[in-house]
């Protein structure tokens, strides 16, 4: 492949992508050395030749919660905000945040979509599978990774039941660790359970699979269930703590979950849910 011209693209190693998903940036101004190629001047920016295409595919594609919404066939480009709600991006009861006009456009070897904004412009660029979205103004350059909307996912209701035991140092009611009498520390073993329903999501541990305790460790009422890079999510705070437990909804009635390390005995974990019954 012919080697890209010292213009945007020549920039665009520097550059790396990522309820979180994600996405990251970072900028560079354009050294003053090469101000006769700059992008960033009104000439350069007229000079871009229209061509009838780009690889980017038409569709939601995902910016932390703000989905940007490419029609290529009517050329425009919706920015919604949608709170991160998943009920919100289901019935599309977003925010419009602004909508603009696109064309297509070649930048060396790169057919993108292109739209200006102020005295600057961005474009979206197919680089393998993908996507960039780049800001160029007052000659700076930053560039974005952005996510194709993934395929969102509702829970079963019912409850579950983590698909392997855990272990933990075992503590006094003070909250100090025990010991054997060897001096070495008393381990316990626990699974987690869940029992989730339409507006609340509960967290229990247990000594087996089968039978939990009746208090639970964490609760939400009222839950809002978000989307995020990786798909569908529930955020479960800690009682009493800064951490969450989060459940990301996966096929086949499985949560994968993340039980945040806060302290000794908490009984925080990584792994997945299965259905044990449903509502």
């Amino acid at each position: 492949m012919k080697k890209p011209t010292l213009t945007l693209l020549c920039f665009g190693a520097l550059f790396l992508a990522s309820c979180g998903g994600g996405s990251s940036s970072q900028s560079r101004s354009l050294p003053s050395s090469d101000a006769s190629s700059s992008i960033s001047s009104s000439a350069a920016i007229s000079s871009f030749p229209e061509v009838s295409d780009s690889p980017v595919a038409s569709g939601d594609y995902l910016k932390g919660s703000t989905v940007y919404r490419l029609d290529k066939e009517n050329k425009k480009l919706k920015i919604i905000d949608f709170e991160g709600d998943y009920a919100k991006y289901k019935s599309d009861q977003g925010t419009l945040v602004n909508e603009y006009t696109v064309k297509f456009v070649q930048i060396d070897e790169n057919a993108v979509v292109y739209y200006e904004v102020g005295n600057g412009f961005y474009y979206l660029v197919q680089e393998g599978k993908s996507v960039k979205l780049v800001h160029v103004e007052s000659g700076s350059i930053r560039s974005t990774s952005i996510a194709k909307f993934p395929t969102l996912l509702a829970p079963t209701y019912g409850n579950y039941v983590s698909t392997e035991a855990f272990t933990q140092n075992k503590l006094s009611e003070s909250g100090e660790r025990l010991s054997d009498d060897s001096g070495n520390p008393i381990k316990e073993t626990f699974y987690l359970f869940l029992e989730l329903s339409e507006t609340s999501a509960k967290l229990f541990v247990g000594g087996d699979n089968q039978t939990h305790r009746e208090q639970p460790l964490h609760f939400i009422e009222n839950y809002t269930l978000r989307y995020n890079a990786g798909g569908t999510c529930i955020q479960i705070p800690h009682q009493n703590g800064e951490f969450k437990c989060t459940l990301n909804i996966m096929p086949d009635n499985q949560i994968d979950f993340n039980n945040a390390w806060e302290k000794d005995g908490d009984y925080s974990a990584a792994g997945t849910f299965v259905l044990a019954s449903s509502d």
